[in-house]
């Protein structure tokens, strides 16, 4: 087995048990990488303080892309309480990106992406650190925008591929 996935909380007894069983039908562990999610709960609104689950009708109201955004702006593996702010600044990520990926290219300076591209690379090596590698992605859009002179051809060409693999580019037309 590649991998076996789920929440965190299901380390014991659900995956104890995985192994457990696989331990006696041939002596080892057949799974090469396991992958613990957080979860993701709402925040209190209960007097005693407790915590509901997410459910997909809550987050009907918003752009898809906005909500991925926000999504991949947690780690998947640490736990996080839902806010509606965080699907608001997923919307503004969402933005930067379409606005510097149809930015009108200058004539002037070249804008070199591969340190951008390096670090993109080297967060989603990290235990695929997602809000990270969007941090570098919003810098590099940061810097697309900055100056209209600049020619930033390759380093577009490297956001909207960066885009695509992390599932954020807009459908095309």
């Amino acid at each position: 087995i590649d991998v076996v996935g789920g929440s965190g909380r299901l380390i014991y007894p659900h995956h104890e048990c995985i192994l457990a069983h696989a331990e006696c039908l041939d002596g080892g562990n057949p799974v090469r990488h396991w992958v613990h999610t957080g979860d993701v709960k709402k925040a209190p609104v209960q007097a005693n303080g407790g915590t509901e689950k997410i459910f997909l009708n809550d987050l009907r109201q918003w752009e898809g892309l906005a909500i991925r955004a926000a999504i991949l702006d947690r780690h998947y593996a640490r736990s996080w309480t839902f806010d509606p702010r965080d699907i608001r600044m997923g919307s503004e990520t969402i933005q930067l990106f379409r606005q510097a990926c149809v930015r009108v290219d200058g004539g002037g300076s070249f804008l070199d992406p591969r340190l951008f591209e390096t670090c993109f690379n080297a967060a989603l090596e990290d235990n695929l650190d997602t809000p990270q590698a969007l941090g570098v992605l919003r810098r590099t859009a940061m810097e697309i925008m900055r100056d209209a002179s600049t020619d930033a051809r390759q380093a577009k060409g490297f956001l909207s591929r960066a885009l695509r693999l992390l599932g954020l580019a807009d459908a095309p037309a």
